[in-house]
This record gives C-alpha cells, sequence and structure tokens, in this order.
C-alpha cells in the first residue's frame, strides 16, 4: 500500500486511513479491533478503547501472519485500483491496462493473465518458486548470521586497535620520561657543580679573611722601631690584601651566573605537526575460506539468448554483469556483443568487425572488449551501456593476439595464446608480464 502520490508500498496498512483513501503503513496492530494503525491513529484509537493493546512491529509474532490478501495481490503495484491484465515478456514485468498505455505500449510481447498462467502451470514453475524462496531465505539466513560474525570481529578489530592506541601512547609516554629523567638529571648534575664553585669561593673567603685578621693583629703589635719588620708585615699584607680582591672579582662573576632551561623546539615542532598518533582506516581482510572448500552448483537454468538476426549457433565466450543486473554476454560466433536483461531477455546487441573473445569492466557503465582473428588484425574495443543500448566507444590497435583481457587499478591486462601483458588505459604497452612458448596455448 502507499500514501498518496507515492510509490511506497506497505505489507500491512492502516486499516482507518485507508477507509479515507489515504494508504499509510501501519506500526500497530490491535487484535481486538484486527486492524493495523499508524502513529497517527494510534493515538485517537487509545482515546475510544483504553482497555485494548495495540502491538507494535518489535512484536510481529502478535500480527496476523497473512499480512498481504490474495484480492491485493491481483492490483497492481504501480496503479492500485486497477487489476493485472497482461505480463510483458520483454521486461518481465506484470501490467495493467494503465501500464499498458503509458509504459507497455512499444513492447511486442505482451501476454494475457490467463494465457500465461496455463503456460506457466504446465511447466510447473509455480511449485519451483516455493523451494527457491527455501533457498533465498536460507541464503538470508545465513548473510544474517554471517553479518553477526563480522560484527564480534569487527568490535574485536576495534578492541586491539585501542589497545594498540594505548600501547603506543605508553611508548610515548615512556620515551618522555626517559628524556625528562635526562634533562632533570643534568640540571642537577650544573646545579650540584655551581655549589660546589661557590662553596669553594666561600671557603676561600673564609680563608683569606683568618689571613687578614692574623696580619691586622701583628701590624698592631709591631713597634715603630721595628722597621725591617714593618716592611715584611707590609708585604705580606700587601699579597693578602690583592689576592682577597682576586677572590672578590671571582666572586662577582660566579654570582651573576643562573641556570636557566631552553626547550628542544623540534620536539615541540614535531609534536604539533602531528593530527593523531598513527592512521585510522577499515583494511580489507582477506575471508578466512578452507582452500580445499569444494565449490557446488546450486541450480541451473537455460535461456534462450538468440537474436531474430544471428547466423549461427551462439557461443558465449565473454559474460559481465552490470550494476543493475543486466548482462553482457559476447557471443564470438555471430561477431556482437549482447545486453540481456534481468530476465535473460535479449535487449539489444552491437556487432562486431570480428570475433570477441573476453570482456571485463572499465565502470559501472563501460566495458571492454577484445575483438580479434588468430596472427592478424586484433583490437579492444570500449562499450558503453546507457538506458538499454551499446554504443560503441574509442577502439585500440594491438600488435599480438588478443584474447582475455582484465582491468586493475588503470590497467589492461591482455593475454595472447602464450603471454600476459600490461597495457594503459590509452592503448600503451608498459611491458611484457609473462611468457610460455613451450605450446601454441600456454
Amino acid at each position: 500500500m502507499a500514501e498518496k502520490g507515492s510509490d511506497l508500498f506497505y505489507d500491512v496498512c492502516c486499516d482507518i486511513c485507508e477507509e479515507k483513501n489515504v494508504n499509510k503503513q501501519a506500526m500497530f496492530y490491535c487484535q481486538k479491533c484486527s486492524k493495523g494503525l499508524c502513529d497517527d491513529c494510534l493515538g485517537l484509537h487509545k482515546q475510544f478503547f483504553t482497555k485494548h493493546v495495540a502491538y507494535g512491529r518489535e512484536e510481529m509474532d502478535k500480527w496476523p501472519s497473512t499480512t498481504k490478501s490474495f484480492d491485493d495481490m491481483q492490483f497492481c503495484l504501480h496503479h492500485p485500483d486497477r487489476l493485472i491484465e497482461m505480463y510483458c515478456e520483454d521486461h518481465g514485468k506484470l501490467c495493467c491496462s494503465m501500464c499498458h498505455f503509458h509504459e507497455h505500449r512499444p513492447c511486442i510481447k505482451l501476454v494475457l493473465i490467463k494465457d500465461k498462467s496455463q503456460a506457466f502451470h504446465d511447466a510447473g514453475e509455480f511449485h519451483k518458486i516455493c523451494a527457491t524462496i527455501t533457498n533465498v531465505q536460507q541464503e538470508l539466513k545465513t548473510a544474517i548470521d554471517d553479518t553477526q560474525e563480522f560484527l564480534k570481529k569487527l568490535q574485536g578489530s576495534y578492541d586491539k586497535a585501542y589497545d594498540e592506541i594505548k600501547v603506543f601512547r605508553q611508548k610515548i609516554n615512556d620515551i618522555l620520561d626517559e628524556l625528562e629523567r635526562s634533562t632533570i638529571y643534568s640540571l642537577e648534575t650544573l646545579l650540584q657543580t655551581m655549589k660546589q664553585s661557590l662553596k669553594t669561593d666561600t671557603d676561600k673567603c673564609s680563608k683569606a679573611t683568618n689571613g687578614l685578621k692574623k696580619i691586622s693583629d701583628a701590624i698592631t703589635n709591631i713597634k715603630t722601631d721595628q722597621n725591617d719588620l714593618s716592611f715584611i708585615a707590609y708585604q705580606r699584607a700587601s699579597e693578602m690584601v690583592s689576592h682577597a680582591d682576586n677572590i672578590l672579582k671571582e666572586l662577582t662573576v660566579h654570582r651573576s651566573t643562573v641556570v636557566t632551561f631552553k626547550s628542544n623546539p623540534s620536539i615541540d615542532e614535531t609534536l604539533s605537526g602531528f593530527r593523531c598518533l598513527g592512521d585510522i582506516k577499515c583494511a580489507e581482510k582477506q575471508l578466512e575460506n578452507n582452500k580445499n572448500t569444494i565449490l557446488k552448483c546450486s541450480n541451473k537454468s537455460l535461456y534462450d539468448i538468440r537474436s531474430a538476426s544471428d547466423n549461427v549457433t551462439c557461443e558465449i565466450r565473454g559474460i559481465w554483469e552490470l550494476p543493475g543486473g543486466e548482462i553482457l554476454i559476447a557471443d564470438n560466433n555471430n561477431k556482437r556483443v549482447k545486453l540481456l536483461d534481468t530476465q535473460y531477455k535479449v535487449v539489444t546487441h552491437t556487432d562486431c568487425w570480428s570475433h570477441p573473445w573476453d570482456m571485463c569492466s572499465i565502470s559501472p557503465t563501460e566495458v571492454a572488449v577484445t575483438v580479434g582473428v588468430y596472427a592478424r588484425i586484433n583490437t579492444v574495443q570500449f562499450l558503453i551501456v546507457n538506458n538499454r543500448q551499446i554504443v560503441k566507444g574509442r577502439e585500440l590497435k594491438i600488435i599480438h593476439n588478443c584474447h582475455g583481457i582484465a582491468h586493475f587499478n588503470g590497467s589492461l591486462f591482455i593475454t595472447s595464446l602464450t603471454a600476459l601483458y600490461q597495457y594503459t588505459l590509452a592503448g600503451q604497452l608498459v611491458k611484457k608480464i609473462y611468457e610460455d612458448t613451450s605450446g601454441n596455448f600456454t
């Protein structure tokens, strides 16, 4: 169901809004009323039915098991008031009369539902869909389980990265602590050296003071007639005064010295230049698959990919799936590349000048196809898919046999019958990677 002017469709709609010809998704379900309720109608329902319990979508087990009636299935999704009457085999779509008028008038293969349904039941496809649904449900369950397991691994990788950050930070702390200890040790060593020097100067001053006191006392006791002793005392006193002056000069120099610290600007500049401790990124981890696991084909289907203008039996040499689910195939025998829709019906094709051998994706809408004849002319043809049409692009001339092709990181890797070459997207040969001439097809 959809709201007016909307293409949204819901598994359960609000019954109250539907009576007003407005389609809104039911977010609650009342078992007593057997009605679905949207957010807006829930409040009104609570006012009138105070004892009724409305169950939200987190309790879907309390909702009706069949959320869409068979009658609803017969109506067109795009035109809800119209019954489905036709099936377009060109597009694999169910159609009402409005769909036919607006979108499928050019289509050739329009079949009435009653005609299509008989052939459908005769082929037993209806019973096959149940098995397909079961398989897809199992695949979805496996995908959910794998996602839950991946979430646990993702959390584990986060915890590991977090611990590594803490360990790295502690390592930086240890380095800084060691630098700090070394710097403080140098500071303390310098301080002790300066203290020892000042202590030595203090001892010299004390010794000089004691000497000057003694010579001063001696001069005081010399008598006036003791000329020789006076002269000797004078000379010694002069020497001691001169020595004291030198000590005082040295003290002046030492007292002007102070301890300073100048930080290493390289450390500050380096640390300030970092925005974080390292790079944080999502790294793709190789899935741990058992290399001995045997791959099994779950199902196989046959489809007719012939075009009306094909001259011979089709031979698929290359295949590629586009983002929208369409398929490109290289039909080698008919010298053409065909575009299939999601129902594997041929939509269009483009002819090649010779046999196409392989193809690879260049972008979501562009592929490269190897085209050529043994030991003669060889090319790489670029094709663009746009609006269900194939448009030819540029073409590269290759001087050797040209068969297999792959694209990776802006380079083309092309195989001949015996060698592997690397080219730029512009067609310039980069190098020959490998060659084995022991046989014709190595």
